[in-house]
């Protein structure tokens, strides 16, 4: 992990510091969900019993700003961001009905660099394909339940998550960003957040993610 966060550093700073930079921001929608856990069996404590993981997608916004810079080789860029990202997933129990529905969510301080390279154009547009590291923060977590609860996770999960991202983007006159994008989790998380189980399953995040960006 040591090693990504490195990298990012190294790369965010590149960003930065390079050829011709420009700076925007942007603003998409997230669907998220974990790894690890579908179809997964959790025992109760004691051994009296056991149920089901059932999950499905978790969907919020994200925004943040961008830095973006050439590089001496042609058609190759390089694009800092630093984001606020959802990630997380909707959950239930097989043996507790459609009613038991939890929703895990995490809020993440995600710092992204991607190296992209743009296909040869002749017209005002362009496509390009993109893949990159990020390292995110995580800055709030909860467990939303059925019943209107709600429960503090903070002290349950890693305090970063490191992600590789990958994608194609469009950019149209120099200036507006069109951004499809795999966010691929790579820290696992231990599954402590339901008290009375005692399994120690790990699950990781992914996020699909769609997103409109400005370049100055």
């Amino acid at each position: 992990m040591k090693k990504v966060i490195t990298l990012v550093v190294i790369l965010f700073s590149l960003c930065l510091s390079g050829m011709g930079v420009r700076f925007g921001g942007k603003f998409g929608a997230s669907i998220g969900s974990i790894r690890g856990l579908e179809g997964s069996i959790l025992y109760y404590e004691g051994g009296s019993g056991s149920v089901g993981v059932i999950s499905s997608s978790y969907n919020s916004v994200t925004y943040g700003v961008i830095a973006d810079t050439n590089t001496p080789y042609q058609n190759i860029a390089l694009q800092g961001e630093i984001n606020y990202l959802g990630k997380g997933a909707c959950f239930g129990f097989s043996d507790w009905g459609d009613d038991s529905e939890y929703v895990l969510s995490m809020k993440y301080l995600e710092f992204t660099v991607l190296v992209k390279y743009y296909f040869p154009s002749k017209s005002n547009s362009k496509w390009g394909a993109y893949f990159g590291p990020s390292y995110a923060l995580l800055r709030k977590a909860q467990l939303e339940g059925y019943d209107n609860s709600s429960e503090d996770l903070g002290a349950y999960m890693n305090d970063g998550d490191v992600s590789l991202n990958m994608g194609i983007i469009m950019e149209l006159s120099n200036t507006l960003l069109f951004d499809f994008r795999y966010n691929w989790g790579m820290t696992a998380n231990e599954y402590k957040i339901f008290e009375g189980f005692a399994n120690n399953e790990k699950f990781k995040t992914q996020n699909f993610i769609v997103s409109i960006g400005v370049l100055l």
